[in-house]
């Protein structure tokens, strides 16, 4: 994983070992119902970001990688694969489309970043800036459970691996183009998912979340 990863972004540096959690695309994925107490993301800025190695191309249903649930359509923030690009389903109760398709069988780091006051999100592919809409919502409904790997309208999954997936809700962590980090990820102020980083454990989470593995999600060396 630390050479494929380091192959998208540089060949001088060496990215510190870490894990990932293999998803085998039938009916594996995380779950948790504590993630944000009490409520969603508000009119906070906030930031998902995740490394993904997608096992194949997805030319037909929405395959999962992230679901934020609430009861309200437009305040879930879910991102998923679909006919080979990352698409995000945010503020007007539908998906979108960021043109973005992920390589197949190699790391790819995505993150999802939205500043309230500048009313953008954004998504940013290996550091880069490759999509951006306007999103001042207020996702004040509860967020009351989470899942990786798992779409849930379609109950489709994802066929891959997912590495360090971190959701930091009241900071918009990059704000311009950047390079990923080649650590493992660390929890910062306002950190309220961080997982997918273990070679043994594919609920280890580093918030004291309680993550549920279903189906054959794995930890994995990857």
């Amino acid at each position: 994983m630390a050479n494929l990863r380091v192959d998208k972004i540089t060949s001088t540096e060496t990215f510190e070992t870490t894990g990932s959690v293999q998803f085998d695309g039938d009916g594996d994925y995380l779950s948790s119902s504590t993630i944000i107490s009490g409520t969603g993301f508000g009119i906070n800025d906030f930031t998902v970001d995740f490394w993904i190695y997608p096992a194949n191309a997805n030319s037909g249903n929405y395959t999962g990688i992230l679901n934020l649930k609430s009861s309200t359509a437009s305040d879930r923030f879910q991102v998923a694969y679909h006919s080979s690009n990352i698409q995000v389903y945010t503020d007007t109760g539908s998906w979108r489309d960021t043109g973005f398709a992920p390589d197949i069988s190699s790391w790819t780091h995505i993150s999802f970043v939205r500043n309230y006051s500048s009313n953008t999100l954004k998504m940013y592919a290996n550091g880069v800036e490759k999509w951006s809409v306007l999103n001042n919502h207020d996702y004040d409904e509860v967020f009351d459970e989470v899942w990786v790997g798992r779409h849930s309208g379609q109950s489709t999954y994802l066929n891959g691996f997912i590495s360090n997936i971190r959701i930091v809700n009241g900071t918009a962590l990059y704000t311009s183009n950047f390079k990923p980090s080649m650590r493992e990820l660390e929890v910062v102020p306002g950190t309220v998912l961080l997982a997918c980083q273990s070679k043994t454990d594919a609920t280890l989470e580093k918030t004291g979340k309680t993550l549920t593995a279903n189906g054959n999600a794995v930890a994995n060396e990857l």
